[in-house]
């Protein structure tokens, strides 16, 4: 498989344009719902972890 110089250039103004996008992503200000802020102190209340290793056996 021959790859060109203009494949290369191609491919990195590509990645360049992905990585503009997603640190315009990252730089927005986010603020959670108040269900999901509801949610989490819900959980944190549990105080029941879970771990890695069940979570791949009940998602994975």
């Amino acid at each position: 498989m021959n790859i060109t110089l203009e494949q290369l250039h191609e491919d990195i103004v590509g990645l360049k344009r992905e990585i503009r996008s997603l640190r315009e992503i990252v730089a927005e200000d986010f603020e959670l719902s108040d269900n999901v802020k509801k949610d989490i102190l819900h959980s944190r209340s549990q105080g029941k972890l879970v771990s890695h290793e069940e979570m791949r056996k009940e998602f994975g």
